[in-house]
């Protein structure tokens, strides 16, 4: 029986992506949209409030996953930097193909914001087959399963299955935000596997031989595994984690 543990400090990092700077429909006001474009800087002057965020295009991905990421929030000022931020920290999580933030007029002083997006396939199958040292005996078939934005909560599944030579089965599920203002995230998986050993000195195999047949004499590794992992972010680019991970092996 083997146990690990590990612990694991992450550095900060930064993703960037390319985003769509042009924030105007042709329902904006003219005035708002030629300050923008003569001097997008001069709108921090002006010290717009938000008076409301609406999310359009989601589908799936509930409104909260999205406006949690932003800085900009209901009854904030509205500036350049905090808006620019935004867009990328909503492209980063991954789960859209565009992102606009559009700045809507609502009032002499305020702003609303129109956060429009276009999702992506979240369920992917990963099907697979083979025959190992060709022999037929050992062929295999597999079916994995990754759902990406689970439950429309950024959540991941994972899960996958072998059948026949060198059977196993496994899946995973993580949650990237636990507590609004804690932002935990947690991971929790587990596999079970059957595995032919391929030792030839474990089996007296001498000289000459570089394979072991599928009727010869041979024995069988059953394993178990199960993993948590346990984190917390501080601030945007900066989390702290513990892995646990339980590794059990028997052999038959």
């Amino acid at each position: 029986m083997k146990y690990i543990f590990a612990a694991i400090l992450l550095f900060p990092f930064i993703s960037y992506a390319q985003i769509n700077t042009e924030p105007f429909s042709e329902e904006l006001s003219d005035s708002l949209q030629k300050q923008f474009e003569e001097n997008s800087l001069k709108i921090d002057t002006l010290n717009l409030t938000v008076s409301n965020i609406i999310v359009t295009g989601n589908k799936v991905t509930k409104d909260e996953i999205i406006t949690r990421e932003m800085l900009l929030k209901k009854g904030s000022k509205f500036t350049l930097e905090k808006y620019s931020k935004d867009l990328l920290s909503i492209y980063n999580l991954a789960l859209f193909t565009k992102v606009d933030i559009i700045p809507i007029p609502d009032g002499e002083k305020e702003i609303a914001l129109n956060v429009d997006v276009q999702e992506r396939w979240y369920i992917l199958p990963r099907p697979g087959a083979g025959i190992e040292e060709g022999e037929w005996k050992k062929l295999w078939v597999s079916m994995g399963i990754r759902w990406d934005n689970f439950r429309g909560r950024n959540e991941s599944l994972n899960a996958r299955f072998r059948l026949f030579y060198n059977p196993s089965v496994s899946v995973d599920y993580f949650v990237p935000w636990v507590g609004e203002k804690l932002h935990m995230f947690i991971g929790i998986g587990g596999a079970w596997e059957r595995n032919r050993n391929k030792s030839l000195i474990a089996v007296g195999k001498g000289n000459g031989s570089n394979t072991i047949a599928y009727n010869d004499v041979n024995y069988e590794n059953i394993q178990y595994k199960a993993e948590l992992k346990l984190g917390r972010y501080f601030g945007r680019y900066f989390s702290v984690f513990t892995d646990l991970a339980y590794n059990h092996i028997r052999v038959t």
